[in-house]
This record gives C-alpha cells, sequence and structure tokens, in this order.
C-alpha cells in the first residue's frame, strides 16, 4: 500500500484522529498559540476545552497536509515500511512533520517576509540536488553541484554588482501565486551561474545574496522593524559571516528578555526530575558526562549523551517561537542568558524537592 491508496482507505481517517490528538500534545509542549491549530478557537490555549468536532476538523487537515506530501514520503518514507511497524508509528510520522511545519509558520507569521522568505530558500537548495549546500554559524551558502567544486577555502566575497542591473532569471513566474520549490530552484541555479560567472569561477554564493536578488523580482516587500533599541558596533562592521537577517538588539528582544525566566518555566515545565538535574550538571555545573551518568544511574556516559542531546533539541525547537533566540535572529548573549536562566530554575526545583 502506498501513502496515496492509504488516504483513500478505511483505516485512514482513525489513525488521523489519533495523529490530530499526537499534534495537539506537541503544540501544548511548545506553547504553539490555539489560532494556528483551531482558527474558530482562538481564545483557547491548544489542547483546553477542545470539541470533538475541532479535533475532526484538524484531522482534516491533516489529509490535506499528507496528500501534499505523499509524492515525496512514498519516495523517502515509504508507506509499508512504516506500517510494518504499527499504525501507532504512521500517527507520530505525521504529527511530527505537521507539528514542524507549524513551528515554522508560527515563526515566519507576522514577521519580515524576506527573513521567511531566506528560510523558505535555504530549505529548498538544501534538500534540490543540483546543488552543494553549506551551512555556517551565521550564514549559509551554495554552488552549483555541476562542473568544478568551488574551494572550501575560497574567500566568500559579493560582486560589486547592482542586482537590478542583472538579467531576470527565465523561469520568474508571471503570476501571484508563490513559486513552487522546483521553480525556485531552477531560479537559484540562474543566480549561481551568473554570480559565478562575475566571479570568475565556482564559488561559494551566499543564500542572503540570492535574497537580495530574488526578493523585487517576487515583489517581496520588507516589513518595518521596530526601532533598535542600540545602534551596531560599527557600520563597517564585516557582514560577510552574518546572517543576512541579522539586526541590532530590538524592542521584541528585549522583551524576551524581560520574560526569561517565565520561558525556562515553561520550557523545562514538560522535563522530568531526571532531565533537570542532567541539565543542572552539564550546563550549571559543567560536569562531564561519566559523572553525570554516575549521578543518574547510568551505566555508562551514553545514556547521560542521549538524554542531554534530547533535551538540546528540544530547547531549540521551544526558541523558534522566541525573538532573538532562533537562529534566524540569534541574539548569542540572550540565548546564554536563557540558559542560565534554565539552570536557575532547574536547580530551584532540585532544591525544593530535596526539602520537601
Amino acid at each position: 500500500m502506498t501513502w496515496d491508496q492509504w488516504l483513500h482507505s478505511e483505516s485512514c481517517n482513525q489513525v488521523l484522529l489519533r495523529s490530530a490528538a499526537k499534534v495537539v500534545d506537541k503544540a501544548r509542549g511548545y506553547g504553539l498559540p490555539c489560532r494556528i491549530l483551531f482558527p474558530s478557537a482562538p481564545e483557547a490555549s491548544a489542547g483546553s476545552g477542545v470539541s470533538a468536532g475541532c479535533f475532526e476538523d484538524l484531522a482534516h487537515d491533516l489529509w490535506l497536509f499528507v496528500n501534499d506530501h505523499a509524492v515525496n514520503w512514498e519516495k523517502s518514507r515509504p508507506f509499508d515500511i512504516l506500517l510494518a511497524q504499527g499504525t501507532d508509528r504512521i500517527a507520530e510520522h505525521i504529527a511530527s512533520s505537521y507539528t514542524r511545519t507549524l513551528l515554522d509558520r508560527v515563526r515566519t507569521q507576522e514577521v519580515d517576509p524576506q527573513k521567511a522568505f531566506y528560510r523558505r530558500l535555504r530549505q529548498v537548495i538544501a534538500k534540490d540536488p543540483r546543488f552543494l549546500y553549506r551551512a555556517q554559524k551565521r550564514a549559509t551558502f551554495y554552488a552549483c553541484a555541476e562542473g568544478a567544486q568551488p574551494d572550501p577555502s575560497a574567500p566568500m566575497n559579493a560582486p560589486p554588482a547592482d542586482y537590478a542591473q542583472w538579467p531576470d532569471p527565465p523561469s520568474i513566474p508571471r503570476k501571484s501565486a508563490p513559486p513552487d520549490a522546483r521553480t525556485l530552484g531552477d531560479m537559484a541555479l540562474f543566480f549561481c551561474r551568473e554570480y559565478q560567472k562575475r566571479m570568475g569561477g565556482p564559488v561559494w554564493v551566499p543564500v542572503r545574496e540570492l535574497t537580495r536578488y530574488l526578493a523585487p523580482l517576487l515583489k517581496i516587500p520588507r516589513a518595518v522593524r521596530l526601532e533598535p533599541l542600540e545602534r551596531p558596533s560599527s557600520e563597517h562592521d564585516d557582514e560577510l559571516g552574518k546572517d543576512p537577517t541579522q539586526v541590532a538588539p530590538t524592542q521584541e528582544t528585549a522583551l524576551t528578555r524581560i520574560r526569561l525566566f517565565e520561558l525556562a518555566r515553561s520550557a523545562t515545565a514538560s522535563w522530568s526530575p531526571r532531565e533537570k538535574k542532567a541539565f543542572a550538571l552539564r550546563w550549571g555545573d559543567e560536569e562531564n558526562l561519566e559523572r553525570i551518568a554516575q549521578a543518574l544511574g547510568y551505566g555508562g556516559p551514553s545514556g547521560a549523551r542521549y538524554l542531554l542531546e534530547g533535551l538540546r533539541q528540544r530547547l531549540l525547537d521551544f526558541c523558534l517561537l522566541w525573538p532573538g533566540l532562533s537562529p534566524p535572529d540569534l541574539d548569542e548573549t540572550l540565548f546564554k542568558e536563557l540558559f542560565e536562566a534554565l539552570v536557575s530554575v532547574c536547580k530551584e526545583e532540585g532544591e525544593g524537592r530535596r526539602e520537601g
């Protein structure tokens, strides 16, 4: 059976309802606004007082979501392989994929559309076999997979040119609908070739330059940002190693800083006592894995490593929702302060249990 065949089978609806329940649980853990899941009940919190009708509506949304991904999933996650592991595995796969989409939707809504477009380009390029993709701490680059590969040590400079003077890609859409992944890939390939031609050979192309080239052509506006609270250190700072969306601290990040302890308590609400202890030992006391494993009763460091890696990933997912804490606009000082708040909360609850 394929994904498409399953979508038209009698067993499909019950599995989608179970998947909807999993989505609600995951959304509650991330603190997603209810209006993202249930637009008809904007005042309720996710999973709070939700009617059976809301779950059925969500299951219908999941059917449409799976239908959109059925062809690609059949190649990367064949339905028969998941079915052999049980229908709960199918429900979990759908819920996890849908929740990741919701997280991205929440993070990009009502913010600079060019930030969202930049993230979309990164996703498309990373999955397109026509490109080589290279991510660094504050920037991402790509190159054409065809022909000679660029030297990893070569400087990643932008050509001194006004993109308004460059030719338009032949594949640019003439309709108002957002371009699909294939069209974006075609335009990225055209830009890469033009860019390399002007640079005189194979080079790594900053995805931020592709964004700046395509945004005017696709009429993607740049939203007005909140006024910065402080100016950048120098207008001549080297921008090559920075994310194109990197900005000075804003009123949004200031509000995040004010709420750090509230966010820390929210992030750790679903953590077990063992997970909180592990976090405090690792990032508070800076203990090594062997010592943490002993303190938690593990036979070796691998158990502690697995536990901490899971916490790290959940924390990164949680941070996607907050300005200044996610990769597109990461404020490293703010992120460090969040870790300090998390350690304090974990130790505070640990002390409370011992006194109790």
